[in-house]
């Protein structure tokens, strides 16, 4: 089974047949490079829709009344937060080997909390995979490392191993998908001296940096980030990846032999794919499908104000029948300002009339609207989820079929969101389980896990000195690798992610319907309990606050003094009975209930005594 790493199976270079392989790839990059022009073309244009970039010459649209009503760009920002507006909730599962459930809550609590890092900071790495998807139609993720070696302060004669795992957008221009599928090549550009200080890559005495800029975007001048100087010195490397054999060949345009060969190693990338297009590794971008739109509602909303402009009332009259004192009168704005014309006896209607302007069809009006539908129905994003009013009045019934619609339509992004997440989750976990077994100092042990992961370590008997069955209680704990009779990483685990984790909730919408869950089922307790079922109500309220946006319910429940019960109560709680009001541990008091959709008081609440 190819690894997630390529460590140790890294092939010493040389070899006659390894020049082999450098030639093939750089014929299979040649390839590539001819292969995606056809896309290259659409992508440009998507780009120049986003931006707004929607006519010819931009320097005259403004001259000639050209305008823009990008709803091109407007659909990207508004699909993107949508999606993405919140961390993913990963969720570890033991699949078979030495795994465990314990050993799985321990790796979905690190993972979660390594997704959320300041160092790492995932969902920043989703928005622009996010707009690379929407946009080109290809989104791509990298989850890698980079193991750093140092001196231990601790030891003279022993340096310490750490291991830095980073989750990176890959740019859409710098990867060529085989029309078939079988490999797949990646650029990256890096400086000479970087790439010749990095022990990977051998032969790279003879480097220099590369020139050749042609197959880059227009305009693109390499790394921004980097300074002019720098830009001068950067070598475009490529790595070959083949999907058959899974192998790694890193090459330059420079150089026959390879700079590094791997055998066994598993595929690293996970691209996300948009709307399908037949027979092609590629996808269509959200842009390509309303082009055509985009440019009915430009032309649309500039024939209505090249009207407006010209709809100004003019005058023909007969040449010398007016002085300049005249027609100053006739462009006055004074109310009943008198004008003198010489008619010579000839009839006014001769020397001067009004020249009536041609009125705009309504249907102008009506395309425009007609488009702008168009364009909601295609792409699910419509004037509701933009955030802005209706331009008509629509009942209650007719906005909750178009809510249904767009929910339906953006399902499918939603739905391609989370399966990345969870392949890339997948690779972070398996490089983790190579990877940390290298390094001198386990830098997962220690980690600080808190809210309901911590409660999940609880749970599984994680967490030392805790009674699982008190797993509620918990706010905080700490990783233990070592624990459960094993190594964190032993076995053989399934990442997932739960649905809808990302996607952005009408805070208000959503603390009603904790609220209201928690309404119903404390009004139905006492038919629950009847069958054997203990809801935990201390669980409903504190998805229900955090959901109002209250973070320390702790304070709120901790310190209010237990609630007075008569001898009859207790002797009820001690043999387990609720007849006459009490209930056992931590379960409310039956007989302060209250009617349905009753706010719970602290007697009944089950949270205090």
């Amino acid at each position: 089974m190819p690894n997630a790493t390529g460590y140790p199976r890294e092939k010493k270079l040389g070899s006659a047949k390894l020049k082999d392989f450098t030639k093939r790839a750089k014929e299979l990059l040649a390839e590539g490079k001819s292969y995606r022009q056809s896309r290259e073309s659409s992508w440009q244009r998507a780009e120049a829709l986003y931006t707004g970039d929607h006519w010819d010459g931009n320097t005259s649209a403004i001259e000639n009344d050209l305008i823009v009503v990008n709803y091109a760009g407007s659909t990207i920002n508004t699909i993107i937060p949508f999606v993405s507006a919140n961390p993913p909730q990963f969720r570890v599962d033991p699949l078979g080997g030495e795994a465990t459930v314990a050993k799985a809550r321990e790796q979905t609590a690190w993972l979660n909390r390594w997704w959320r890092s300041n160092d790492v900071d995932g969902n920043a790495v989703l928005r622009e995979v996010l707009f690379d998807y929407l946009v080109y139609g290809n989104g791509i993720f990298f989850p890698t490392y980079e193991l750093r070696t140092e001196e231990d302060p601790e030891s003279a004669f022993a340096d310490k191993t750490t291991a830095e795992m980073r989750m990176e957008r890959v740019d859409v221009w710098d990867v060529w998908i085989d029309r078939n599928r079988r490999w797949v090549i990646r650029r990256f550009q890096i400086s000479v001296e970087e790439l010749k200080s990095d022990s990977r890559y051998h032969g790279t005495a003879n480097l220099t940096q590369s020139t050749d800029y042609d197959d880059r975007r227009p305009g693109d001048e390499r790394s921004t980030r980097a300074t002019s100087h720098e830009r001068d010195q950067l070598v475009d490397v490529y790595e070959l990846y083949d999907l058959i054999d899974d192998t790694l060949l890193v090459f330059t345009d420079q150089l026959e032999q390879p700079l590094r060969y791997v055998e066994g190693l598993k595929f690293p990338l996970v691209i996300m794919g948009n709307y399908k297009i037949p027979n092609s590794p590629y996808s269509m971008g959200e842009l390509e499908q309303i082009e055509g739109l985009q440019q009915e509602l430009n032309k649309a909303r500039s024939q209505m104000v090249t009207h407006r402009r010209r709809n100004v009332q003019k005058f023909a009259t007969r040449k010398g029948a007016l002085d300049p004192a005249a027609k100053t009168a006739l462009r006055s704005e004074i109310v009943n300002d008198t004008v003198e014309i010489d008619d010579r006896g000839q009839d006014m209607k001769d020397l001067i009339f009004p020249l009536q302007v041609p009125l705009l069809s309504p249907d102008a009006y009506n395309s425009y609207e007609i488009s702008k539908n168009d364009m909601f129905e295609i792409t699910g994003v419509s004037e509701y989820l933009r955030g802005s009013a209706p331009s008509g009045r629509r009942t209650a019934t007719e906005a909750s079929i178009i809510e249904g619609s767009n929910n339906v339509k953006t399902a499918q992004k939603m739905a391609a969101v989370e399966d990345a997440l969870q392949k890339a989750g997948q690779l972070i976990i398996e490089i983790a389980r190579e990877v940390f077994p290298l390094t001198d100092e386990d830098e997962v042990g220690g980690m600080i896990i808190t809210g309901h992961d911590a409660q999940g370590l609880a749970a599984a008997g994680a967490v030392d000195g805790v009674d699982p069955e008190r797993a509620n209680e918990v706010t905080a704990a700490k990783i233990d690798p070592a624990a459960n009779e094993g190594e964190m990483w032993t076995g053989t685990y399934q990442v997932f992610v739960e649905a809808a984790s990302t996607e952005l909730r009408d805070p208000v919408l959503r603390e009603q319907k904790f609220r209201l869950l928690f309404q119903d089922v404390l009004a139905a307790l006492p038919v629950l309990q009847a069958q054997g079922i203990n809801p935990d109500l201390r669980k409903m309220l504190e998805l229900w606050f955090e959901a109002a946006g209250v973070e320390d319910f702790e304070a709120i429940f901790g310190t209010a003094a237990p609630p007075q019960r008569t001898p009859e109560q207790l002797s009820a709680i001690q043999q387990g009975g609720n007849a006459l009001g009490g209930s056992a541990p931590g379960q409310p008091e039956l007989g302060n209930v209250g009617p349905p959709g009753a706010a719970p008081s602290p007697e009944n609440s089950g949270l205090i005594g």
